[in-house]
């Protein structure tokens, strides 16, 4: 991890923290519970994609016909 002899390990990062099972011969796990995460209201306005035509389908046949013209 480093060139030097000792390093630290940063117990208050939940990603660490949650990854370590021993520390000093005290036993951490199981990890705290994560932190809440707030939850960001979505627009409920419809985006311009949503608002978009669909596109035109293929024909099922499609493939058959472009093979054709391919070898020709």
């Amino acid at each position: 991890m480093s060139d030097k002899d000792s390093y630290y390990i940063d117990l208050e990062d939940e990603v660490v923290r949650g990854s370590i099972i021993l520390h000093n011969g005290k036993l951490l796990w199981p990890p705290p519970p994560p932190k809440e995460i707030p939850v960001v209201a979505t627009p409920k306005e419809e985006t311009k994609l949503a608002k978009a035509p669909p596109k035109e389908l293929l024909p099922a046949y499609y493939f058959r016909v472009t093979l054709k013209t391919v070898n020709k």
